[in-house]
């Protein structure tokens, strides 16, 4: 397979669209896994043809042995370069005809080698070429060579039997035709199913990736920009020191400036310098922060720093305290952090925690490691962090079950559809070639259709043929080998219509269904079958030895090209789902980028660089954290950000409206609550009404008034609801989202209520 693995990602509304390569598909890779089974079939089978020409050795036979070489040099040729596929069959079609045109009679070994060289070349136009050339080629060729028989062929040769060559070519046609398409749509199904995985595993990892970068720029704003405002409102130990106060706001303004600008906010680079950023004396113990950090994934680093730098925080707002121990140790592939402060501690099992759970525990969940909380009211606390050094963010989305299941099912259809064409063109063939007549061939056929028959019923709701059929199989194959002999009366006559082919589906169920030790055991008992008819038959005719022996080879060669073209198919197909999972992941960081930017338009919405100028007023003149009047400013910038951070990173589109309505809320002097699930809009029509509802009863309340908002999941969808002020509602156009959203208002005695949802479909 060729191409390469290229960008793969559009959006069209909100739906990720996934753009796979063109080799990165099921129906390549069986076109592929085909076209190359057939061509080093067809190469082999010149090593066959060569050994026929030199057993029935006459003058012309070196000549002959070489273009035998030059077919099998160009088939081999053609597997890297496409280019040659036409001029090898062109050639292979050519030589084909001078076997017939040197075989010394219709009754010559060579030309039963020749026989199966003809159908070979059908098979590979009918199979491999498209449009009219699978009918043309084959067919086209079958009469050229039939033409050439008839001018200088050798003798034998009726007219009945050169139309055998054109009925052979057109059976075979036929058959591909009528079982080839189940194929295609076998591959085109799973294609189409691989490509709807792709899409709703780009759509939802990148949302996933997205809301945990959302949830983390959250926890960022709420470590730095929040607890700064917080600190500076409640005085104490954290703002004692000007020249922290001022760094720490500085770099709290650079945060900001970064989530503005949509770039990462990035957390201090490491341990060392969230220990010297604290206003806390600091006892470090255990060993250097400098070795963990060396050998661990960056989201570990980041993960692990930014959960300490809350502690701290956490410590100089409530633990009474002016220090703290630090402790790291590095065991194999964990690392370990405990935070141990001596103050008035708490109840873990009572005390509000939303903090702690969001910034901490979410943190270390997110790379796979724990947390751990020891404290007791009097009695200090002790937070142990625990974190592999890599992180464990689970599996990426991969393809490689699907790959699996699709290979054994493209196999197990080939099969089916190969062992049921190859008793139906038998059944042609030996009507058309020798009609009126019943002979051993039609019995070898039946005994396969038998089996064929017993297989398929043996293998309902079993993924494996029982050990009973599997022997049935075994013994047909050199059963079957030996009826098809018979048929032509083991090569004394009509050797030209032998069907050696005819059994091969009892070797490929045995191999797909079976086992492969069940398998290996029929070839060897069919080679032995062929050794033994051939030693027996030698005393009578060396050419019937030859004959003999060549009987088995297209069905020794077949199952072993079979063999071949299986794991083929499971290669290409493996490579195919490669090259998705390769396009799925640029797919997912192209979708998952603009789902980061997009959320967060959030911060701008929620005013942060107002938080940010008052952070730059207090870094301009640190002395000033004492003013009363900063200080409310900071309780007022903080509660705003607070209720911004409860607003859940999955709900997008209302989000950015609820955020708007808070900080129309605090312009107006209304109280508002507005929470979100993890629920979003359908799109952002929808959420620009949802959230003009919100918006107008905030303004539709008096000053001091409260407005509560929340959109949550609901029986059949998402729903809104807003309590208002009594007659907040009033004009409000209901019917703005259509007839698939209901709303209604019903009054409260504290107000109005508004209930918005999708109706039921």
């Amino acid at each position: 397979m060729s191409g390469s693995v290229g960008l793969a990602a559009a959006r069209e509304g909100d739906v990720v669209t996934v753009t796979v390569p063109t080799d990165a598909s099921v129906r390549q890779g069986l076109d592929g896994s085909l076209r190359r089974a057939l061509l080093v079939a067809l190469a082999v089978w010149q090593g066959v043809m060569a050994a026929v020409v030199l057993a029935t050795w006459a003058s012309w036979a070196p000549g002959l042995v070489l273009l035998h070489a030059g077919v099998a040099l160009l088939a081999v040729a053609s597997l890297r370069r496409p280019r040659l596929y036409g001029p090898t069959l062109a050639v292979a079609f050519a030589v084909w005809g001078l076997d017939y045109v040197a075989a010394s009679s219709i009754d010559d070994p060579l030309t039963l080698a020749g026989c199966w060289f003809g159908d070979l070349l059908y098979g590979i136009g009918a199979l491999t070429l498209r449009g009219p050339a699978r009918l043309l080629v084959p067919v086209g060729g079958a009469v050229a060579v039939a033409v050439l028989v008839a001018l200088a062929g050798p003798p034998g040769w009726e007219a009945s039997t050169r139309s055998g060559l054109v009925v052979t070519a057109l059976a075979i046609v036929a058959a591909v035709r009528a079982g080839l398409p189940s194929l295609w749509r076998l591959a085109a199904d799973a294609d189409a199913a691989a490509d709807r995985l792709a899409d709703d595993l780009a759509e939802r990892e990148a949302v996933r990736r997205a809301s945990r970068d959302a949830a983390e720029d959250a926890r960022v704003v709420h470590d730095t920009v929040i607890n700064t405002l917080g600190a500076i409102a409640n005085g104490g130990v954290a703002v004692a020191q000007p020249d922290l106060v001022r760094d720490r706001c500085r770099r709290d303004v650079e945060v900001v400036e970064q989530l503005l600008a949509g770039r990462r906010a990035e957390t201090p680079a490491g341990l060392d310098e969230v220990l010297e950023a604290t206003a806390l004396r600091v006892r470090r113990t255990g060993d250097d922060p400098h070795d963990w950090q060396s050998r661990a994934a960056r989201p570990v680093v980041e993960a692990v720093t930014g959960a300490v730098g809350e502690l701290l925080r956490n410590v100089e707002k409530h633990a009474g305290v002016d220090s703290v121990e630090v402790q790291v140790d590095v065991d194999d592939d964990v690392v370990r952090v405990a935070v141990t402060d001596a103050g008035v501690g708490f109840d873990p099992y009572t005390v509000e925690r939303r903090g702690l759970l969001a910034s901490v525990e979410q943190r270390l969940a997110d790379v796979g490691g724990s947390v751990v909380v020891d404290s007791a009211k009097g009695a200090g606390t002790t937070v142990a962090l625990t974190c592999p050094l890599v992180a464990a963010t689970g599996s990426e989305p991969v393809f490689q079950a699907e790959a699996e299941a699709v290979a054994g099912a493209v196999v197990r259809r080939s099969t089916w559809l190969w062992s049921v064409g190859v008793v139906a063109v038998g059944v042609v063939i030996e009507a058309v070639n020798r009609p009126g007549r019943l002979t051993w061939t039609y019995a070898m056929l039946a005994l396969v259709a038998g089996c064929i028959v017993l297989a398929r019923l043996s293998l309902r709701g079993r993924p494996r043929l029982p050990g009973v059929v599997q022997g049935v199989l075994v013994c047909a194959l050199p059963t079957g080998y030996l009826l098809s002999l018979a048929g032509v009366d083991f090569g004394e006559r009509e050797v030209f219509y032998y069907q050696a082919i005819g059994i091969t589906p009892l070797a490929l169920l045995l191999l797909v269904a079976g086992g492969r030790p069940a398998w290996r055991a029929s070839l060897t008992i069919l080679a032995a079958a062929s050794v033994v008819t051939a030693g027996v038959v030698v005393t009578r005719s060396t050419d019937l030895a030859v004959t003999a022996l060549v009987a088995a080879a297209p069905g020794l060669g077949f199952a072993l090209a079979w063999s071949w073209y299986t794991r083929l198919v499971d290669d290409l197909v493996r490579r195919a789902s490669q090259l998705r999972e390769q396009s799925l992941t640029t797919a997912i960081d192209v979708a998952a980028e603009r789902e980061v930017l997009r959320r967060r338009r959030l911060w701008s919405t929620a005013e942060l660089r107002r938080a940010a100028s008052l952070l730059t007023e207090v870094a301009d003149d640190p002395t000033r954290v004492g003013d009363a009047g900063l200080r409310e400013r900071c309780a007022e910038e903080e509660d705003h950000l607070r209720q911004v951070l409860l607003l859940s990173p999955a709900s997008v589109r209302v989000g950015e409206w609820m955020a708007r309505a808070l900080g129309e809320a605090r312009r107006t002097g209304v109280r508002l609550r507005a929470r979100t699930g993890d629920v979003d809009a359908p799109d952002e029509q929808v959420a620009a009404v949802l959230g003009g509802y919100v918006l107008h009863a905030v303004r539709t309340t008096p000053p001091g008034g409260s407005v509560t908002a929340g959109f949550y999941p609901g029986g059949v969808g998402p729903q809104l609801l807003v309590l208002g002020a009594t007659g907040g509602f009033d004009g409000l156009d209901l019917a703005s989202l259509g007839d698939d959203w209901r709303a209604s208002v019903v009054g409260l005695g504290e107000g109005d209520l508004l209930e918005v949802r999708p109706r039921p479909s």
